[in-house]
């Protein structure tokens, strides 16, 4: 289990930078009403507390997921990643057909290190 709090969660892409085995979780702008602006929150129907549409990376370190690394609190989804040797990309946008604020598409760039 990565974690269990994330709702509404489209997509979970997954892949391998420097060694390091990763996923990257994404909520929709319909996960809390700080990202829409209908006023939905699947996130407080099913008990949720975190304020935002979590975008994260979640590191493999050989015996489970570490700590996430949030990179945006506005969701996306259908996140695509790439690996061009010296950096990953991530790629996403929120559907905005839940009246979400942000409607852009995004590029995220980022690394990893290894712990060997």
């Amino acid at each position: 289990m990565i974690d269990q709090t994330y709702t509404s969660a489209h997509q979970i892409a997954c892949d391998l930078f420097n060694g390091v085995p990763f996923c990257a979780v994404a909520e929709q702008e319909q996960a809390s009403a700080h990202c829409n602006n209908n006023g939905l929150n699947t996130q407080s129907q099913n008990g949720g507390s975190y304020a935002g549409c979590r975008v994260a990376i979640y590191p493999w370190n050989g015996n489970g997921f570490s700590a996430p690394t949030i990179v945006s609190s506005m969701g996306t989804q259908n996140q695509q990643l790439y690996n061009d040797g010296d950096a990953e990309y991530m790629a996403g946008a929120n559907h905005c057909v839940l009246g979400g604020y942000d409607c852009a598409y995004h590029l995220w760039k980022f690394t990893l290190r290894s712990n060997k």
